[in-house]
């Protein structure tokens, strides 16, 4: 009998001293504390060049760590809440069930509020 054994890589994204999204006021509808950012700008910081990863952009860790498709920002540009936004980064290959090996990023951001 023979068995192949597939072990495949955990991507390695670049996840310390990632630069923070420029700091925005609550312009877009006052005093919520959202507002939109192009949460894209980061990728090639984080993939380090590599052309394997693939990017899905979260509010809510569990949302990140479940996949939640249903929750997944909107790209480039998203209306978000900070202080954070969480980056599922995958591998573009999958596993026999067809999944992905993958890391969670937090990516900060800061929403001023407005003076009165």
């Amino acid at each position: 009998t023979t068995l192949d054994i597939r072990v495949l890589p955990m991507p390695s994204p670049i996840t310390a001293n990632i630069p923070p999204l420029a700091a925005k006021c609550d312009d877009n509808n006052p005093w919520d504390m959202s507002e939109v950012f192009d949460i894209t700008v980061n990728e090639g910081y984080i993939s380090g060049g590599d052309p394997n990863l693939t990017f899905h952009y979260f509010q809510d860790l569990a949302d990140a760590e479940n996949n939640n498709l249903a929750a997944e920002l909107s790209q480039p540009m998203a209306l978000v809440h900070g202080p954070y936004i969480y980056i599922r980064v995958e591998n573009t290959m999958v596993d026999y069930q067809g999944n992905h090996c993958y890391v969670i990023v937090r990516q900060g951001l800061t929403v001023n509020p407005l003076q009165l």
